[in-house]
């Protein structure tokens, strides 16, 4: 019998004669994954059932020029009519429906779909080319099956296959047939976004049947996952027309509207994006490249795959060339939109960073001056938001990590496995002398230390007494003066990413010991790195709460600071004789001394305290309307670390060897911790001071006329600055400024953009979805989310969700919530109950603060900000890493209320 549908058990010996869709079929369903039943009519029989019309067909091609779209319609049209007329078989017929009602019941409604042997590979995908027929039923099946062979030399098909140098179709077609799935949902799934960032998996929904999708018949959601964290981004649509069978027809569908509560809905839960997002990433590992899938909800909530498939678009051999993005770590210093000129002196200062710290890890200097450009290009400015270049960034790290196994230890860590990810195979003789390299950098990283703040030390004391004289110098002096230290201050500061990678290693090295000693792995780690002595980040808290104390001693004191913070600062400033000296001289050192430590500390438009004395006025107001004080948190941090070394000394009772090992490790990751919030703080200074460097040159600027205030400084590139400064040019920079503005404004309207993005050189995604309102995870109703828990501690209170805080924010004893923080946060942090973050690590800013305070606190927990709201009640536990949702408060408190 020549015209017969198989099932797939035995077509499992002729898959290469079911087509690029039956073929893909046979595989989905050897994988287990859910596809509705089919039937398939191979390649063979239908070249067998055809055969009679061959010489017809090819003569008629043979005198068609394809490159001609009206000559093409004419030879389809004919083509096609001879296909439709021929006739099938009455035994083959009868054979052919009655295989369809043993599978798929009586009254089968079904969908037939063309599956020719070239399409859906990995270079041609016919998308769209070839025809398929929906809601098929019995009377009406054999004339569709017809009509899909036909379409292999439609007109489009035809002209597709001219423009792809393929021929006019005489290798052949399938057809499948599949039972119809009743779709409530349905819709497609890239595995990569081809056309935009690649690093996420973008899936577009509608109501109804997935056809809405394909032929944009149906208004659908688009939603943008991405690959490593699954986070969520949504463009959900208000949505009209759904597409659904037609019952009025023998196949096809209609249009009809959306129910009126579903319009503004979105069409998928987070669960079954998520559920899709691993199907798609699942079907990608299996075929080895990127997926196109096609899938359908019933009305039950069940997953069916349709079909799936490469995706051509994708150029998967120039990936290795791939500019890859993401902001780990760089979002805690620059987190929303950072103004040009900030971002300009970050890429110089990361620049000329990494060139001292590849030296120092042994990279030949011609290496380093052959590859300017990637040093140049270590970050990315992309719609406002600082990236780390981690393409760029391997480029380097190719250089130190030398063995295989290190660089694909990299690769894995960042997430990034299912990229081409190009690997060193250096020679012996190099991985000798790499490990010597790295061995005398750790005999001597605490010693270079040292060094690096003798040396930091000097060059900022220059600096700031040539800032502190700043008016008496002429403005190309300024910059001659910015351009010479700038160079000498960041070559004295390149040891810090040294001391990064052994804090890095001191604490996984740490927590691997502790990990094999009984008991000592739940969260131990943490707690014995609690309330490091001598830690320089609490060193400004410490001296804020010494002025708090001196106040709450002093009348005098408590009237002024009961007035508003600016005529505070100001009767400070002007020498109020009612203030008494010994106050008026620690105000001065805290200024002094601790000045430049603010929120968003490096972001240059960012003023420093120094610069805004009612800053620091309004957070000692916050801090003595606060019940912490210094004794209270050094209780709290004793007790926690007096705990975790008992723990630690009775498992290592009788281990003597382990003991010294676990001592040394201990010792070592705290100093260097104590090492890296010393750099911190001191890069806050070296940064505070050119500040107001580039403040002051804002004022020459403002002063001529050529901007409207200094502040406006911060949207000019550096070598615009430098123009004026150095070059002389002395044109009207107020229309920039306000163009500049302008463009700041609309990126702060893209409140959720991805974390990381991946897209070829030359081709920055377009990101415009991310501004649209409510784009973020949906705020489900689940009541528990976990983390990761970085400071012990249980506490239930109310939440303050904070986006962007001022310094004189009050938080009175509630939980923040947040995506992130940086060191200045501490002012926040300490007059909080617990911390929750969107980001962080163990050895985050937020981790490390969380720990020293004794303050619980838990950070990945995915989409915080927008699952929970201002007076949510939590139950916070910073050891197991969870946050529960108690219940809403009925308002909030007056204590509780933000100043």
């Amino acid at each position: 019998m020549t015209w017969r549908l198989e099932d797939r058990e035995a077509l499992r010996a002729k898959a290469p004669e079911c087509g690029g869709k039956g073929s893909s079929l046979l595989r989905l369903v050897d994988w287990g994954m859910p596809v509705p039943p089919f039937l398939i009519l191979p390649a063979d029989a239908v070249a067998a059932w055809l055969h009679p019309l061959r010489s017809r067909i090819d003569a008629r091609l043979a005198a068609t020029d394809r490159d001609d779209p009206a000559q093409c319609q004419y030879a389809a049209i004919e083509i096609s009519g001879w296909i439709l007329a021929h006739p099938v078989d009455a035994a083959m017929a009868a054979d052919t429906l009655a295989r369809c009602r043993a599978l798929f019941g009586a009254g089968y409604r079904c969908a037939v779909r063309s599956s020719a042997l070239a399409e859906d590979g990995g270079k041609d995908s016919f998308a769209g080319q070839l025809d398929t027929y929906l809601h098929v039923g019995e009377a009406d099946l054999l004339d569709r099956m017809r009509a899909c062979v036909a379409s292999l030399l439609g007109a489009r098909t035809l002209h597709y296959r001219h423009h792809r140098g393929l021929p006019a179709g005489s290798e052949g077609i399938a057809v499948v047939v599949q039972q119809m799935v009743p779709a409530a949902r349905a819709g497609v799934v890239f595995s990569m976004a081809a056309g935009g960032n690649l690093n996420e998996i973008v899936v577009a929904a509608a109501y109804g049947l997935g056809e809405g999708v394909v032929a944009d018949r149906a208004d659908s959601d688009h939603y943008f996952i991405a690959r490593d964290s699954r986070h969520i981004h949504r463009a959900v649509a208000m949505k009209d027309t759904r597409l659904e069978p037609d019952p009025d027809r023998a196949w096809g569908l209609r249009a009809s509207a959306v129910q009126a509560d579903q319009r503004a809905a979105a069409v998928l839960s987070d669960d079954e994006l998520r559920q899709l997002a691993d199907l798609a990433l699942d079907l990608e590992r299996r075929q080895g490249c990127p997926q196109d899938l096609e899938f359908a909800f019933d009305g039950a909530g069940a997953l069916f795959l349709l079909q799936a498939r490469p995706i051509t678009s994708l150029d998967m051999g120039g990936a290795r060339d791939w500019v890859i993005l993401d902001n780990a770590n760089i979002v805690e210093s620059y987190p929303g939109v950072t103004l040009p000129l900030g971002f300009d002196f970050a890429r110089l200062a990361y620049r000329h960073v990494f060139a001292g710290a590849a030296r120092a890890f042994g990279i030949p200097a011609g290496w380093i001056a052959a590859n300017a450009s990637v040093f140049e290009h270590l970050l990315a400015h992309l719609n406002g938001r600082i990236y780390y270049r981690l393409d760029n960034a391997r480029r380097v790290t190719s250089k130190v990590l030398i063995s295989v196994a290190s660089q694909r230890g990299w690769q894995d860590f960042l997430g990034l496995a299912s990229l081409p990810w190009p690997i060193t195979r250096p020679g012996m003789g190099a991985r000798v002398r790499a490990l010597g390299r790295l061995t005398r950098l750790a005999l001597g990283y605490r010693r270079n230390n040292r060094r690096l703040a003798a040396a930091f030390q000097s060059e900022l004391h220059g600096l700031r007494a040539f800032v502190d004289g700043i008016d008496g110098q002429e403005t190309a002096t300024i910059w001659r003066f910015f351009e010479s230290r700038a160079a000498a201050l960041f070559a004295a500061w390149a040891p810090t990413i040294v001391n990064d990678y052994f804090t890095m290693k001191l604490n996984e090295l740490l927590r691997r010991e502790l990990g094999r000693l009984p008991g000592c792995g739940d969260g131990l780690g943490n707690d014995l790195l609690c309330g490091i002595e001598g830690l320089p980040s609490e060193e400004p808290f410490l001296a804020l709460l010494a002025l708090k104390r001196r106040i709450e001693a002093d009348t005098v004191l408590q009237e002024l600071f009961a007035r508003p913070a600016a005529e505070v600062a100001a009767r400070l400033a002007d020498g109020d004789a009612a203030v008494p000296d010994d106050f008026r001289q620690a105000w001065s050192a805290y200024l002094r001394e601790f000045g430049d430590r603010t929120l968003e500390e490096l972001k240059l438009e960012r003023p420093t305290l120094r610069m805004r004395p009612d800053l620091l006025a309004s957070m000692v107001q916050n801090q003595l309307a606060s019940p912490h004080d210094a004794d209270t948190m050094r209780e709290r941090q004793r007790a926690i670390r007096s705990a975790a070394e008992q723990r630690l000394a009775g498992a290592l009772r009788h281990r003597p060897v382990r003991r010294r090992i676990v001592g040394l490790l201990l010792a070592g990751a705290r100093q260097a911790v104590r090492d890296r919030e010393a750099m911190r703080i001191n890069r806050a200074r070296a940064f505070g001071a050119v500040k107001e460097m580039f403040h002051a040159l804002g004022s020459r600027m403002r002063a001529q006329g050529l901007l409207d205030q200094a502040e406006d400084v911060f949207t000019l590139r550096l070598d615009e600055l430098r123009a004026f400064a150095h070059g002389g040019d002395h044109s009207d920079r107020r229309a920039l400024v306000k163009e500049r503005r302008r463009e700041a404004a609309a990126q702060r309207a893209y409140c959720d953009m991805p974390d990381r993005l991946i897209f070829p050189p030359g081709q920055e995604p377009d990101l415009r979805h991310y501004a649209a309102a409510g784009g973020g995870e949906q705020a489900e109703d689940g009541v528990l989310r976990l983390g990761l828990g970085v400071s012990r501690g249980v506490v239930e209170a109310t939440t303050l969700v904070l986006d962007a805080p001022e310094l004189s924010q009050r938080v009175n004893g509630q939980i923040l919530v947040t995506r992130m923080t940086d060191p200045g946060w501490i002012f926040l942090i300490t007059q909080a109950s617990g911390i929750i973050a969107e980001k962080g690590s163990l050895l985050s800013h937020t981790a490390i603060i969380g720990r020293e305070l004794g303050i619980p606190t838990v950070v990945g927990v995915k989409g915080a900000t927008s699952w929970l709201r201002d007076g949510a009640r939590l139950r916070l536990d910073g050891g197991a890493g969870t946050v529960e949702r108690l219940a809403e408060a009925a308002a909030f408190p007056a204590s509780e209320a933000a100043a």
